[in-house]
């Protein structure tokens, strides 16, 4: 029947294209990790990146971008893609450029470390300033699905990494990882 079809299509909608909660993320990554294994057996690591940031302008324009996408064709296709699959929010438009990102850094390690700590900070400062006024900008204009995704977003998250690998040899004494362990699962369960 009609309303077995509908509950079918709904479940397949919230289970594979929009998880509840932080699952999204999971079922991101997963899908991410097979896509860049497959372009990286491959040796394709530039092609990779450029098709991420193809998709992470996708991603961006079903999300808090969507107003440049009004009275225009691509509306249309968007809208269209969104009755099924909800969002953009998912493996293929953002975990996959954030984690094709990352893999791109990890393989600039030893350039890394020549990078200044000075230089780092100042790069950070700048991009959260500019995060402000992107966020403050974007939110005036129409948007799809929770309007938290921005241009720089994924800067910021790569000067985090770049800061994680440059201090990486900074150690905590007895570092209790139990406490990490239970804000992480505290910030799990207050997501949803």
């Amino acid at each position: 029947s009609d309303s077995t079809l509908d509950l079918v299509i709904e479940i397949i909608k919230k289970v594979i294209f929009y998880p509840w909660g932080a699952l999204w993320f999971i079922l991101a990554l997963i899908v991410s990790i097979i896509i860049e294994y497959w372009v990286l057996k491959k040796g394709k690591l530039k092609i990779a990146i450029c098709i991420g940031v193809i998709l992470y302008i996708i991603c961006l324009l079903g999300n808090s971008y969507y107003f440049l996408l009004e009275g225009t064709p691509f509306q249309r296709i968007m809208d269209l893609y969104r009755t099924f699959c909800i969002t953009t929010r998912n493996g293929i438009f953002e975990a996959f450029p954030i984690f094709t990102l990352g893999v791109y850094i990890a393989t600039k390690e030893k350039n890394i470390e020549k990078i200044s700590k000075n230089k780092i900070i100042i790069c950070y400062i700048i991009a959260l300033l500019i995060e402000i006024f992107e966020v403050t900008y974007i939110r005036t204009k129409e948007y799809r699905d929770d309007h938290s995704l921005f241009f720089t977003t994924i800067v910021i998250a790569s000067l985090l990494l770049i800061f994680c690998i440059k201090f990486k040899r900074i150690r905590i004494k007895k570092l209790d990882t139990k406490i990490l362990r239970n804000l992480s699962t505290s910030l799990y369960f207050m997501h949803s």
